[in-house]
């Protein structure tokens, strides 16, 4: 847990020295990373949803003689 702490601690004093702009980078970086993980886990009830048939599309049925 200490090791957890100290990582933390060198990541935070590197990020506070970054210019601006880099700092305004790698926190675009981290909201797509976090937006890409969440969308991920969306995904599969998405695809739930269309297979149970929430969305309400009808299921042509009949044979073509």
């Amino acid at each position: 847990m200490l090791a957890f702490v100290q990582v933390r601690i060198l990541l935070w004093d590197m990020f506070v020295g970054m210019d601006t702009t880099w700092q305004l980078t790698f926190e675009l970086a981290w909201i797509g990373l976090v937006g890409v993980i969440f969308a991920g886990l969306l995904a599969p009830l998405e695809a739930l949803g269309w297979w149970a048939g929430w969305y309400g599309d009808e299921i042509d049925m009949t044979l073509n003689p």
